[in-house]
């Protein structure tokens, strides 16, 4: 038994899964949308970190 529901009476709450889902889906909306402008952040000096490597590596 759960400590906090012992003195719980009456029907047990009835959940919205849509309204669930619909969070859900935001907060995954949000994090994806998060992690897009992170990787647009680093898009830049990661090519240019490449572009720096490979002229390093053809060089006589």
């Amino acid at each position: 038994m759960n400590a906090a529901n012992d003195d719980f009476e009456g029907p047990l709450p009835v959940r919205d899964v849509r309204a669930e889902a619909r969070t859900m889906l935001k907060r995954g909306r949000a994090i994806l949308s998060k992690a897009g402008d992170t990787l647009g952040e680093l898009a830049v000096p990661i090519a240019f970190a490449i572009m720096l490597a490979a002229a390093g590596f053809h060089q006589p």
